[in-house]
């Protein structure tokens, strides 16, 4: 059975999901291993946005596998970070369709995601410190960048449950809604133009890390073939003639 379900819903939607419903959606390192490949396959098929879901109606993730952990914790071994990096570098847009629960490392993987939409039921939760578990400085940032570090300290140190509507008052959910809803958005994310939505991702993960996008090559390089593209001219033309653009991803 794969550990990760890798399926195209429209022509331009990939959608993921975590397949170990019977253990929560809980991670191992196969799993992530799995999720890496799988997330760098929707670019390489087409795909023009990406939904990230947990199987089933309870789970978005409810964390790492506690059978999977022995001392010493080597965090390189549990593959966590690559599968969250793998989200944020990713060419495509990434939206976290948070199907219940999502504790521990699903809740980093989510954050690793553009956008976030959770059922009303969703509860979120970071038990790392309860575990005495230190967690890794990217996924701190992670949490940081959203909330700040007072309530980030506040989440780990207390490890206490938020339920949807604190989630979305705090920022780490976007909106609540249900799968259509996320469908929805990612219809309308496949809409625009595919580079200069690729480009919009990656100057904002660079401001979003302390880099200025003017001096990182690879922005710059994306921008200007943004502005020498077939699909500028396409999008150009189509507002001009009032009708829907026919983006090629060129």
């Amino acid at each position: 059975m794969d550990l990760v379900d890798f399926r195209f819903l429209e022509p331009h939607i990939a959608c993921l999901s975590l397949a170990r419903e019977e253990r929560g959606n809980s991670l191992t390192p196969d799993l992530l291993g799995a999720l890496v490949g799988l997330v760098e396959q929707a670019a390489q098929k087409g795909a023009r946005v990406g939904i990230l879901r947990g199987k089933g109606e309870t789970s978005f993730c409810t964390g790492y596998d506690l059978a999977e952990l022995s001392q010493p914790l080597d965090p390189r071994r549990l593959r966590l970070e690559p599968a969250a990096r793998a989200i944020e570098c990713s060419p495509i847009p990434w939206l976290a369709f948070v199907n219940g629960r999502a504790f521990g490392g699903g809740f980093e993987l989510l954050l690793a995601c553009d956008q976030r939409i959770a059922v009303p039921h969703a509860i979120l939760r970071m038990p790392a410190v309860r575990l005495s578990i230190p967690y890794g400085p990217e996924g701190l940032r992670r949490f940081h960048g959203l909330i700040g570090p007072a309530r980030t300290f506040d989440l780990f140190a207390r490890a206490r449950d938020l339920d949807a509507e604190e989630a979305v008052r705090l920022g780490l959910i976007d909106a609540i809604g249900d799968f259509e809803t996320a469908l929805d958005w990612a219809r309308q994310v496949a809409l625009g133009g595919p580079l200069a939505v690729e480009y919009t991702k990656a100057a904002l993960r660079a401001l979003n890390e302390g880099e200025d996008p003017n001096n990182v090559p690879e922005i710059v390089r994306l921008r200007q073939s943004c502005l020498n593209s077939h699909d500028l001219k396409e999008g150009l033309a189509a507002a001009n003639e009032r009708r829907p653009p026919r983006f090629k991803g060129r």
